[in-house]
């Protein structure tokens, strides 16, 4: 007596989550499913990441944890919102596919330092000694940047 699986797997978590912020830009992103898939269906066309344009990576499966894991091949992009994506490709062993696609959305980090960084910098200019600057996101350094190419 064979019994047959005819039970459409399912997504039960992904990380990053739904709609999370400040994420590294070296994260690698993980989508977990309820049952043993078919390693082979989860590839390049499978489990894709975009923001403007496709985000290349490798993919990987761990059956031990029913795992899918999408590696980024560089650092992802600073306050970049991203899309990832299941499709219906991905089956269990059983052949069955993912009911409809599974998609979920981040954002990247903005530049925010935990803490304040400082620049001091040597006013030759006329001499009047050290100016210090304070900021704590790459605004901030960026205009802190055209203050110093302006003046100093």
């Amino acid at each position: 007596l064979t019994i047959a699986d005819l039970t459409a797997p399912t997504v039960v978590s992904v990380s990053p989550s739904n709609d999370s912020t400040t994420i590294a830009l070296d994260t690698t992103l993980v989508a977990q499913f309820d049952e043993d898939m078919a390693s082979a269906s989860i590839n390049s066309n499978s489990f894709t990441l975009s923001s403007n344009s496709a985000v290349s990576g490798s993919i990987g499966y761990s059956q031990n944890n029913n795992i899918a894991i999408f590696t980024p091949d560089s650092s992802l992009s600073l306050a970049t919102s991203y899309s990832a994506t299941l499709t219906t490709a991905i089956t269990d062993l059983y052949n069955n596919k993912i009911a409809s696609n599974y998609s979920w959305l981040f954002t990247t980090k903005d530049g925010a330092w935990s803490a304040p960084l400082t620049v001091s910098i040597n006013n030759k200019k006329n001499n009047s000694g050290t100016i210090s600057f304070e900021y704590q996101n790459l605004d901030q350094l960026n205009r802190l940047i055209d203050t110093i190419k302006k003046n100093y």
